[in-house]
């Protein structure tokens, strides 16, 4: 009887071992996954790793492959794919305060959160989504940005269209990846000379602000390659604007220049210019030095001719005169042979030189509201039979 009681006690110690030994391997295993699924600390170096763990490196995707992600329009769809979620659109109308739960997704690399009614960002939105590379925030209530968002390392595109900026948050500056701002419709009628400090910036996007001057520190953006400034009520440039030398597009449409504004005859990168509806009656000789012109708007100012030189504007598009004061045709624009569409509608034109037959890629040409006479516009169409449209 003794016996059996003492091998019945060691084979249930053998087995209590057993049992140990098993919760212990388990309790390895667990720990063992835990550290193969850590991420690393964003703000420490991803290239220092601790001996004792495994990381896993979050990747920034480029432009192309970050446009073909799929997108979340749901916060609860999105937690439920932590690692997939990359690009997130919401629909409209759904916040007035920036939600918790988005920190927890930590792959966004794309976030539209626009037509809301959001009047500020949490700080610690900038550790957490520290991989977005554009921030579309168009149609709220912000007036300013949080101080962190300088830790957005990677942020390229900041839209803040249609929101209540007064001023240039200063933040802006220090986010050295942002590469393109867009303020369209805020409430900065007075810019301070901070925001010379967006050297970084390559697109900006100031319409319809009420701006009636920019600073002197406004050239210093140099690396500006498009710049919008329609819909404001400047009536000058400063003479810092002719050291914008990589600018390609200069929009001023509806503005209050009286004259030539001649600092833009040094931006000699220009491809596109507007500035339509100002009330300047004359163009300086100078502009035939813009040669890499494309697209040029003058339309509704008080022009009565063009400068001599214009024949330079050999690259030269789209030409829109309409709604000036022009009695006879410049003949130079005969010469502009890639020209594809002429546009010189509500103007005092009483005939116009069969040379005009010279401009053989010409698809539009819009000649309406002059003195033409009936036998001038069967001329037009017969000097130019490979032209799809005539507006008479």
């Amino acid at each position: 009887m003794m016996r059996n009681i003492l091998i019945l006690c060691i084979l249930l110690g053998f087995l209590a071992e057993n049992a140990d030994a098993q919760r212990r391997r388990n309790r390895r295993k667990k720990e063992e996954k835990k550290v193969e699924t850590t991420v690393t600390n964003p703000t420490s170096n991803p290239e220092l790793q601790d001996s004792t763990k495994k990381t896993y490196k979050r990747k920034v995707l480029s432009y192309d492959v970050l446009y073909d992600q799929v997108v979340f329009h749901s916060l609860k769809e999105a937690l439920k794919n932590v690692d997939s979620a990359y690009v997130i659109d919401f629909p409209l109308k759904k916040f007035s305060v920036f939600p918790r739960d988005l920190l927890k997704l930590r792959n966004i690399q794309m976030l539209a959160m626009t037509y809301n009614n959001l009047d500020s960002l949490p700080p610690v939105m900038a550790d957490s989504l520290d991989h977005l590379q554009v921030f579309n925030l168009k149609n709220n209530k912000l007036a300013t940005l949080p101080e962190a968002m300088a830790k957005m390392k990677y942020l390229k595109e900041l839209n803040l269209e249609y929101n209540l900026m007064e001023s240039i948050p200063e933040v802006m500056a220090k986010i050295t990846s942002l590469r393109s701002l867009n303020l369209k419709f805020n409430r900065l009628s007075k810019l301070t000379d901070n925001i010379g400090a967006l050297t970084q910036l390559e697109k900006l996007d100031l319409t319809a602000n009420g701006i009636t001057k920019l600073p002197a520190s406004f050239g210093q953006m140099k690396n500006l390659t498009e710049l919008s400034l329609q819909i404001n009520r400047l009536g000058a440039l400063p003479s810092s604007f002719n050291q914008l030398k990589k600018l390609r597009s200069l929009n001023l449409r509806q503005n209050r220049f009286k004259s030539f504004p001649v600092q833009i005859l040094g931006l000699q990168k220009l491809r596109l210019l507007n500035l339509r509806k100002n009330n300047f009656s004359q163009i300086p000789q100078g502009m035939a030095q813009l040669t890499q012109l494309e697209d040029l708007n003058l339309q509704q100012n008080a022009l009565t001719a063009l400068p001599p030189g214009v024949a330079s504007w050999r690259k030269m598009k789209k030409l829109n005169l309409s709604k000036n004061k022009i009695t006879n045709f410049p003949v130079e624009i005969s010469q502009l042979s890639n020209l594809e569409e002429l546009n010189l509608s509500y103007n005092q034109l009483s005939t116009i030189p069969a040379s005009i037959g010279q401009l053989k890629k010409l698809k539009l040409l819009n000649v309406s509201n002059n003195r033409l006479s009936s036998e001038e516009k069967n001329k037009l169409r017969s000097v130019l039979p490979a032209t799809t449209t005539i507006i008479y």
